[in-house]
């Protein structure tokens, strides 16, 4: 499961700029916190602006962003933050912003059009069966069984380890395909398809019935990143109008 989820991270890395950052530290550190939205930004970056110093300043900034959400998050969120209506938009702003600023740079409408449909079919297909299996989920009064300490702990090196494998394995591939017009192609086509694809699948989430205040927050939020460029201040700005409104 943790290598099918985390397969899109093989093709990042077909077009990660990994040869500009300097150190073999600095590398396997960016490859260890490479991310959808570590690739996002980076890959948004002007060609000239990709230095070693902006990357490890974004990969580094990013990875202390959600030590210290995660931390945040695990301690107060469950009893403060939990009942807020309207606050996951969050995610939704952060890709909407995000496939934002790739298309601007790029221009390629096609490409995102193309990643649009294909996200809405994927999202559309039906599972394979009416009702998914449920591993944790006890036969006997439908109960969620206690899982022991070592086994979460265990899980989590497994999801570690597979999750970094996923995404130093592509890097390889970068010296022998350096030549390949198809990687020149596919360096342009990924990061606005993937930050589609993804902000489509962050829409997907939206609770049934309560559209309407996300669909303003997300006019919002738009409305301000075009106008201000500034990722943080447009997130910001249009969860508040979602929580707002769904308090409402």
């Amino acid at each position: 499961t943790t290598f099918f989820t985390n397969s899109r991270h093989i093709f990042y890395g077909l077009t990660y700029p990994l040869h500009a950052v300097r150190g073999w530290w600095a590398r396997a550190y960016a490859v260890f916190t490479l991310a959808d939205e570590t690739y996002a930004l980076v890959s948004a970056l002007p060609a000239d602006a990709r230095t070693s110093r902006r990357i490890l300043t974004i990969t580094a900034g990013l990875h202390l962003h959600w030590l210290a959400g995660s931390t945040v998050g695990a301690v107060f969120a469950s009893h403060m933050l939990g009942t807020i209506p309207g606050l996951d938009f969050i995610l939704v702003g952060l890709f909407a912003v995000l496939a934002m600023d790739v298309l601007a740079q790029s221009r390629d409408v096609r490409t995102a059009g193309l990643a649009t449909a294909c996200a809405a079919v994927g999202g559309g297909t039906p599972p394979h069966a009416a009702r998914r299996h449920d591993p944790l989920r006890g036969a006997v009064g439908n109960q969620v069984p206690t899982m022991s300490t070592w086994y979460v702990v265990g899980g989590i090196i497994v999801a570690m380890v597979v999750t970094f494998f996923t995404r130093v394995i592509p890097f390889p591939l970068q010296t022998r395909l350096a030549n390949s017009g198809f990687l020149r192609e596919f360096s342009r086509w990924m990061p606005l398809g993937a930050m589609v694809i993804l902000f489509v699948y962050a829409c997907s989430t939206i609770p049934a019935g309560r559209w309407l205040p996300y669909v303003v927050a997300l006019a919002v939020t738009m409305i301000m990143h075009w106008w201000r460029r500034n990722v943080l201040l447009s997130i910001v700005v249009g969860t508040g109008v979602c929580v707002g409104l769904s308090l409402l």
